[in-house]
């Protein structure tokens, strides 16, 4: 079972990666699995999209700058 950590940690990573398209990447997973009848998988990525979602919601701007 994944914990909840790793769903936000794998968030944080997609949007470093995909900045602004990180819930879009996150959603295609999704999508790729769910395609391929791997509810488990599926279930996962939606997971993650929905943090990546919470995450950028509830970061300001100042929040990722570095000083």
């Amino acid at each position: 079972m994944t914990q909840e950590i790793d769903i936000y940690r794998t968030a944080q990573l997609l949007i470093n990666q995909h900045g602004d398209d990180a819930s879009v990447e996150a959603k295609r997973r999704a999508e790729f699995f769910s395609e391929r009848k791997d509810d488990l998988a599926e279930k996962l990525w939606i997971k993650v999209s929905d943090a990546v979602t919470w995450l950028q919601s509830n970061t300001s701007p100042s929040d990722t700058q570095c000083h």
